[in-house]
């Protein structure tokens, strides 16, 4: 039970969760009932960090300190988040050398938003909270603090009933929440939240051991939805390694001018997907991102799935990797409660007529990046071409398999080297062979009332393949 008070006494508070009723039980009844009790280190337990998702305890700090902003109602200033990455101290030899990058052991979020009011707190303190479950918030996201990190300190300036009051607390997965204090102040101080997460456990220390930039790019790649939607997204500024990054600058320099938005309708269910050029390293291929409650959820790879959109492509500002992020209400309401993906239809199900399954979802996703990359899947096609071309004649061999293969199948990156390329068409030449020998018995089976000309034909087809192929091991 939560114990507020004016004075500067510690108090423990301890987390909370709240449970439905059982049918039929009336409040006065479940007063005398005794309530569900939950474990704090149980649920930390239980939680998942995939190594991939080492950032989210960072994510999910300044995704609160965005909710934060967005709440506030004191006006005239320009919301701010501050990051500071804090690592293991260099060593001082008492000479000039270059700065490295070392550990990090700890993370400090600051921000001028609402703050710890009497709402956010009982929030904070309430597992399984649906105070921001319209914004995507699934009340997990302090618990992955304490999962990669030791312990938690809150420090926030709020207003309550035109006061400014101070509130403080530690947090970790042994104790909850301790050493709660709320003071009213006799000065006038700006609303403002410092939390600091401190101590990282040692089975992720190697893991958080990433270069300024790569957390600048995970930063700008997991935050991109609130630069593009319309309230825009405060300034970040991140401090790591004795140097000081603006997001905005970052978001401005390299995302800013590519976005194309286009519209998707799949069984009455519209779709907004955001195209976007990217030009900064954390990505290895072009992909699509599906976002929920405007956050990014899952990332798939584009390769082999839109034809000609090869792994290198440019356009007059240099080589990009093509993202494309996915928004729905669909979406919004098909995330996992973990938001680590989606419960959606795979293909044929009970209720595959009226529900959107995710071979449609991805087939309609990539319908319109081959719309939005018209232009470069058309010149890809043509290079595709000459470079077979130019390859078979070169190696008469393959020549004779040409007219086999589908059209999707003669789309190759000019880009491939010879050998990749000489691999590729003995791969689709021994597929053929293969098929070629496994219809044989079917093709020269006679059919009973089967005309003898349709049988003539079809012999004579079967046989011309496999002059085709003869012809190909002669060269």
């Amino acid at each position: 039970m939560s114990v507020l008070h004016q004075g500067g006494v510690p108090q423990r508070v301890s987390l909370v969760t709240h449970a439905a009723l059982p049918r039929g039980v009336s409040d006065s009844e479940s007063a005398s009932s005794p309530p569900m009790n939950t474990s704090l280190r149980g649920r930390v337990r239980n939680t998942q960090l995939p190594q991939k998702q080492i950032l989210m305890p960072l994510f999910e700090a300044v995704d609160n300190s965005i909710h934060a902003i967005d709440d506030s109602i004191h006006s005239g200033s320009e919301g701010e988040i501050s990051v500071f990455i804090h690592r293991v101290p260099q060593q001082d030899l008492g000479v000039e050398i270059p700065r490295r990058i070392t550990d990090v052991v700890g993370l400090t979020i600051e921000d001028n938003g609402i703050g710890f009011d009497n709402d956010n707190f009982e929030s904070f303190r309430t597992l399984d909270t649906e105070h921001k479950v319209e914004r995507g918030g699934r009340g997990i996201g302090r618990l992955k603090w304490v999962k990669c990190f030791e312990k938690v300190s809150v420090d926030s300036v709020f207003v309550e009933d035109g006061k400014k009051m101070q509130r403080t607390f530690l947090f970790d997965a042994q104790s909850g929440i301790h050493d709660h204090t709320k003071i009213t102040l006799t000065e006038d101080r700006t609303p403002r939240t410092v939390i600091r997460i401190k101590n990282i456990r040692n089975q992720y220390r190697s893991t958080w051991r990433k270069g300024t930039e790569s957390i600048l790019d995970h930063m700008l790649d997991h935050f991109l939805w609130y630069f593009l939607r319309e309230a825009g997204c405060p300034k970040i500024v991140v401090h790591d390694n004795g140097s000081t990054f603006c997001l905005r600058e970052r978001f401005s320099e390299r995302v800013q001018d590519s976005i194309v938005d286009d519209e998707i309708l799949i069984k009455s269910q519209k779709f907004s997907v955001m195209h976007v050029r990217l030009r900064y390293s954390i990505y290895s291929g072009h992909f699509v991102a599906l976002c929920a409650d405007g956050r990014l959820v899952e990332n798939s790879r584009t390769k082999g799935k839109v034809p000609a959109l090869f792994e290198h492509i440019e356009d007059s500002k240099g080589p990009f990797i093509h993202g494309s992020y996915v928004t729905s209400s669909f979406l919004d309401d098909h995330v996992q409660p973990d938001r680590e993906g989606f419960d959606i239809l795979e293909d044929h199900d009970l209720f595959a007529d009226t529900e959107v399954t995710r071979i449609e979802l991805m087939t309609g996703i990539h319908g319109s990046i081959e719309r939005q990359l018209s232009d470069i899947i058309a010149e890809n096609t043509e290079k595709s071409g000459q470079r077979l071309h130019q390859f078979v004649c070169d190696n008469p061999s393959y020549k004779p398999i040409l007219k086999y293969l589908q059209e999707e199948d003669k789309l190759v990156d000019p880009s491939m080297s010879d050998s990749d390329l000489e691999l590729y068409l003995h791969k689709k030449q021994q597929e053929f062979e293969h098929r070629l020998m496994g219809d044989g018995e079917k093709i020269l089976r006679v059919n009973e009332d089967e005309p003898f000309e349709d049988y003539k034909q079809r012999v004579q087809g079967y046989i011309e393949k496999i002059s085709d192929l003869n012809k190909s091991a002669l060269a």
